[in-house]
């Protein structure tokens, strides 16, 4: 019975480690569902050794009914094929441990390991296998025999060759595949001092259990799994701190900017010169007007999507901003900048004046960073067709360039190509990735051209409408001028300032009549006053304006539209239910305000 005893022992340890690893929490890693296929295999190796020994007690095989010879053979078939798919998977793992990015193709690797397992299953189940006995000891001879150890070979050292030729990638992971081959010589030392000895189980299980402490501690990986959650948290509401602050560093130079030109236009006294201040102010605003909503719409933030705000601009104004801030940079670096405007550009446009200036300098300030000495030539024209205008410029360079092999990463996040060429460029410039991204969102294309060391000219391609001096919305304020007295507003805010700019507002378009309260509003319809149109701040104190619409809604004959006026775009829908013909909100424009009035009035 002592040749039971390494069996023995083999199922045991084997047995344990089946419940230690698969009665407790794993991390679902491709190397873990290998590892487990191999530890099922080793009970099943260490089960069939027990089984069979027990079969054949005395140790005599002539001394079986003919009916255990059968379960015999059968049962060393199945040994075999255990032993065929453990070694595969071993030699599955090597490859996984050894060759790094292999895990995308290592589909097609275990498909082409299983079609080998069935040609040798199958040739191993269609050969015999035959048992004899010698001084009492049971072995196994016949034709099925020698395939399976040269398979099982085969795997052994396969998984032996692929850890050495991906020497420089050998971790611990390596040790249960490095000790196969010391196990190789124990094998051939001890099969020649006893050819029966029993070890191939106790082998399989030592082996087993070197990979449990290399393979996996889920304790461990969940605990570095958390560490690394934990890092990217941190890292991730630091880049909103980072964000937020550069944010406010962007608000400071418009709000300057907007200070400077607000004093010289109280100080100027000539019409145009105040006219060209105000559209630089307005430049300014949009600016500011960009970055606080991209700032406060965290859906914006933490996806990482762009907003795109279409409003009027003018291209001269804009061009003349990028040339002169362009013209500063290629100076400190005595570079030529060339610049080609055609004259007959349309003056006023509709679009993202800001994404596109944002875009323009990410092109200049790349092609002025890349470029040590020679030129940089900017270059806008158009075409024009009804009433779209398609924007053609063209940024180009005598710069370091780029092969064509590098082209397709020029645009990718983690390239490295920051735009910022000085600490004087402004802080809302952007890069290369984010620049395709805005030109992609705005109905444009950009194209590259470029070769090593012989420059790079990037093409942008655009479509803006044209703002004519009668477009619709500008009649309809014609409209609005010449029946204004017909048309009665009733504006309600507790708000002196907000009364006051709405009234400079809506003046054009109608007679205005404020109030500072719900209740002088109420008193006001309740003596008859009659007005075209009401509108009414959202949460204006005391009485708001869903309580005020309610008491409106209980006067006798009262048909007025009332619109309410809200910074909250969110509870829209639930305000219509209240009784409210319409919704505005605090940043309309006044395009937009217009359409909505007269839109109401109808």
């Amino acid at each position: 019975m002592y040749e039971l005893q390494l069996p023995g022992v083999a199922f045991f340890f084997s047995m344990l480690l089946f419940i230690v690893y698969f009665f407790k929490e794993r991390v679902k890693f491709i190397e873990n569902k290998v590892y487990s296929v191999m530890i099922v295999m080793g009970l099943i190796d260490s089960s069939i050794i027990c089984f069979e020994r027990l079969l054949v007690v005395h140790g005599d095989i002539n001394k079986v009914t003919p009916f255990i010879k059968t379960v015999l053979e059968i049962t060393n078939k199945v040994d075999f094929i255990t032993l065929i798919i453990l070694t595969s998977c071993l030699f599955i793992y090597s490859i996984l441990i050894s060759i790094p990015n292999i895990k995308p193709k290592i589909d097609k690797i275990i498909k082409s390991v299983v079609v080998f397992d069935v040609i040798s299953l199958v040739l191993i189940f269609l050969l015999d296998v035959q048992l004899i006995t010698n001084n009492n000891i049971i072995s196994i001879t016949g034709s099925a025999v020698l395939p399976t150890y040269i398979v099982c070979g085969f795997y052994l050292i396969a998984s032996i060759g692929v850890a050495v030729i991906n020497f420089k990638n050998i971790s611990i992971k390596h040790i249960p595949i490095i000790s196969i081959i010391f196990l190789f010589l124990l094998l051939m030392l001890l099969f020649n001092i006893n050819p029966y000895i029993i070890i191939i189980s106790i082998t399989i299980t030592f082996v087993n259990y070197l990979m449990y402490f290399t393979i996996e501690n889920p304790d461990v990986v969940m605990i570095e799994e958390l560490t690394n959650a934990k890092n990217m948290v941190e890292k991730y509401n630091n880049d909103k701190s980072i964000f937020l602050f550069n944010m406010t560093q962007q608000i400071r130079n418009p709000l300057n900017m907007m200070e400077q030109y607000t004093e010289s236009v109280l100080e100027e006294e000539n019409i145009e010169v105040i006219k060209k201040k105000m559209f630089d102010i307005r430049n300014e605003q949009q600016k500011i007007s960009h970055i606080i909503n991209g700032a406060l719409d965290l859906t914006t933030l933490d996806a990482k999507k762009i907003k795109i705000v279409g409003t009027k601009y003018n291209l001269e104004l804009l061009l003349r901003e990028i040339k002169i801030k362009i013209e500063k940079e290629a100076a400190k670096k005595n570079l030529e900048f060339r610049v080609n405007i055609d004259e007959s550009l349309s003056r006023e446009l509709y679009g993202d004046s800001i994404r596109l200036k944002q875009i323009i300098n990410a092109l200049l300030c790349n092609a002025i960073k890349y470029t040590k000495k020679g030129f940089v030539e900017f270059n806008v024209n158009s075409i024009v067709s009804f009433d779209v205008c398609r924007l053609l410029v063209t940024v180009k360079d005598s710069g370091i360039g780029i092969s064509s092999s590098e082209i397709d990463k020029l645009f990718e996040k983690n390239n490295d190509n920051k735009v910022l060429v000085s600490d004087n460029i402004d802080d809302s410039d952007i890069t290369l990735d984010i620049a395709k991204k805005m030109v992609n969102l705005i109905g444009g294309t950009i194209t590259v051209q470029s070769s090593k060391d012989k420059g790079s000219e990037f093409k942008l391609v655009l479509d803006q409408k044209i703002v004519t001096t009668k477009n619709k919305v500008s009649k309809l304020i014609d409209e609005y001028e010449k029946s204004n007295d017909n048309i009665k507003i009733l504006f309600v805010s507790d708000n002196e300032s907000q009364r006051n700019f709405y009234n400079k507002k809506l003046q054009n378009i109608a007679n205005v009549d404020l109030c500072s309260s719900s209740q002088s509003m109420l008193q006001k319809i309740r003596k008859g006053k009659v007005y075209s149109l009401i509108i009414i701040k959202r949460d204006i104190e005391k009485i708001d304006a869903v309580m005020a619409m309610k008491k409106l809604n209980k006067i006798n004959g009262f048909k007025t539209p009332v619109i309410v006026l809200t910074n909250n775009k969110d509870e829209e829908k639930e305000l219509l239910q209240y009784g409210f013909r319409d919704v505005i909100y605090t940043d309309f424009t006044q395009n937009k305000l217009v359409e909505k009035i007269r839109a109401n009035l109808l």
